[in-house]
């Protein structure tokens, strides 16, 4: 008989000095307390967990990431310039975000990412898990291996497209700002 292996989840950490609530409240006053209640969530599954410290990490981000360390030895850390498109290789099935854009950048590799929040950019798309309140999410996490979230790769795209062909390069108004005054 072969042992199944561990469900494999990676925490990318925002910034803390970044700010919280750009897309308006969440599940957590801040990410100090999205800390506080993954340490609950660590300490109660049997899963292999890591966390990815933010690319432009503060030295507030750094230390609350190591006080999750030093309460959590199984947390192993993955460099913070280790490259997201190689994370299904070493078999990581789950990543944590509370707005992040890794929520609609991993599900092209077939990684499942939750959201701690139902206020983000992603809410309206079915590739990536949006819980609608804190009890969902920590329903979810702490029944992963009953959880697989089919990704709709067409939301995804069209997200994609929506994002960069028409708001970002602006596809259809050439000058907004001729038409959107503030």
């Amino acid at each position: 008989k072969t042992k199944k292996s561990k469900i494999k989840v990676v925490i990318f950490s925002h910034d803390f000095i970044d700010s919280p609530h750009c897309y308006g409240n969440h599940f957590f006053s801040d990410f100090k307390e999205w800390f506080k209640f993954l340490d609950h969530i660590i300490k109660n599954t049997d899963y292999d967990w890591y966390i990815k410290e933010h690319p432009l990490s503060s030295k507030q981000t750094k230390q609350e990431i190591q006080n999750l360390k030093k309460n959590n030895l199984n947390l192993k850390s993955i460099a913070k310039n280790f490259p997201i498109n190689r994370l299904n290789k070493i078999g990581i099935n789950f990543v944590l975000t509370v707005y992040g854009s890794v929520a609609s950048e991993l599900p092209i590799y077939k990684i499942n990412v939750i959201n701690a929040s139902k206020n983000n950019p992603h809410f309206d798309f079915n590739f990536c898990i949006n819980p609608k309140n804190i009890n969902e999410y920590k329903k979810i996490l702490l029944n992963l291996e009953d959880f697989k979230k089919k990704i709709n790769l067409n939301d995804l795209y069209t997200y994609h497209y929506m994002k960069y062909l028409v708001f970002k390069n602006n596809l259809f108004f050439k000058k907004p700002e001729k038409y959107f005054k503030i």
